[in-house]
């Protein structure tokens, strides 16, 4: 099944894709290194990990700090 996983910032702006592709059923760990797709430190804050498939979308909220 394809399967997205990303960052977000709290407006809904592609911080980060952590995953993307094609993944079998089961469980997963993915690291957010709080860099956004460019390599660039992110700013502390609250941010959103979201996986989405074909049928299911579920988000996280995540807190940054320095």
């Amino acid at each position: 099944m394809h399967v997205t996983l990303e960052i977000l910032s709290v407006t809904g702006k592609r911080v980060a894709v952590l995953r993307e592709g094609a993944h079998e059923a089961g469980s997963f760990v993915a690291t957010w290194d709080g860099r956004d797709s460019r390599g660039r430190a992110v700013a502390a804050g609250v941010y959103l990990a979201r996986i989405r498939s074909a049928d299911h979308s579920e988000a996280r909220q995540l807190v940054r700090l320095r």
